[in-house]
Formats: structure tokens, C-alpha cells, sequence
């Protein structure tokens, strides 16, 4: 059986996907195919455990292959508080510039907490529509996760590891922030990268 961690981001998925390797008998990771082309993009092996905001953006191929037989896990957070680690994170997380200039095509000056909550509420819209085709739905509540866990576990008849698994994600939430400098400095190099591209 496959499963399927998906949010908008800002969610702790780097910590779940972390949380879940130990479970025997499946494979967990994180982002694992995002630069895969066409059906390699939902190409995961059986028994499988992939944490990816992206697969938003791919929900209409994942559906189609996994909806009878895997399982859509939907971390829910407060849209506001999403919204808000976003928009403190211009310069560092990109999708947000791509969904901002490359879809919404707003000028620079229009980068602001706004278009992230619209950026939030989309995701969350596409979720909920594909999500009703799915054979099973799990919502997880990333500030309280007992209960999501728990019903994860026993779908893929785990239980017993509860325990361990919960106690992981209590102790290394991974959404952390990063200092300014750093953030700063990461900022120039991608820019960098991408003024080098666009001249050649």
C-alpha cells in the first residue's frame, strides 16, 4: 500500500516522512521524485511512504494511479499561520515567486501575504476536490497529529508503533527557522543562478 503526505508546506513533512521510516516493511521519503518528467513524477515503489507538498500540483496523475488502492494523508494547519511563515520566506522558498510571478504574474511589489493565503487556500482547494475520489482520506492535524497518526497506523496495520513514531514528531519538528544572514545569502545564489541562465 502507497501513502501520501500532502499540504500546502510549512507542515513538518521533512519530520513526518522522518517519523515513518521506521516502520518495517515500508520506505519513506521526502520529495524523492521532484524532478522526475510525466508518469516518472508518480512512478514510487510498493509500499511506499512519500511526503510532498509538489504532488499538489500533480494530483490529477496521482489520483488516477494510487486513489483505489493508497492512501491521501491531507495535514491540515491554520491557513493564517501557513500564510504567515510564508510570506517571512520570500526570499528562501521559491515556489512562492513562481506561483506569484509565473502564475499570478504580479510584479515584485505585489510578493505579500495575501497572495499567500491565496497560494494556501488553492492547495487546499485542490486537495479537497481530488481527495473525494480517493478510497482513503486521512486528515491529520499537524498541532495535535494522536488521532491522524493513530488512523494511519491502523490502515496499514502498525499500531504497535505509535508510540515511537509520535514521540519523533513531538521532538523534532523540523519547520525551524533559519537565520536572516543565511537566508540572505541563499536568496543571492539562487538569484544569481537564474540571471546567469536567463543571459545565455
Amino acid at each position: 500500500m502507497n501513502v501520501f503526505i500532502v499540504s500546502p508546506g510549512r507542515t513538518a513533512t521533512t519530520t513526518f516522512s522522518q517519523a515513518l521510516s521506521c516502520l518495517d516493511g515500508y520506505t519513506s521519503s521526502h520529495e524523492s521524485l521532484v524532478q522526475k518528467l510525466g508518469q516518472g513524477r508518480v512512478e514510487y515503489p510498493i509500499n511506499h511512504i512519500e511526503c510532498d507538498n509538489r504532488l499538489v500540483w500533480f494530483l490529477y496523475r496521482l489520483t488516477n494511479k494510487y486513489s483505489a488502492t493508497g492512501v491521501l494523508v491531507i495535514l491540515h494547519r491554520d491557513v493564517e499561520k501557513i500564510s504567515q511563515s510564508y510570506n517571512k520566506r520570500w526570499r528562501k522558498i521559491q515556489i512562492m515567486k513562481a506561483f506569484s510571478q509565473g502564475i499570478l504574474m504580479r510584479g515584485f511589489a505585489g510578493n505579500n501575504i495575501d497572495v499567500c493565503r491565496e497560494y494556501v487556500n488553492y492547495c487546499y482547494e485542490q486537495l479537497n476536490y481530488f481527495s473525494r475520489q480517493w478510497k482513503v482520506v486521512i486528515h491529520l492535524d499537524v498541532e495535535r497529529p494522536d488521532d491522524g497518526i493513530v488512523e494511519l497506523l491502523k490502515v496499514l496495520n502498525r499500531e504497535n508503533d505509535a508510540g515511537r513514531v509520535l514521540k519523533y514528531i513531538k521532538e523534532n519538528r523540523s519547520n525551524q527557522n533559519v537565520s536572516e544572514w543565511k537566508n540572505r545569502w541563499e536568496a543571492f545564489k539562487y538569484n544569481t543562478k537564474c540571471l546567469i541562465s536567463d543571459l545565455r
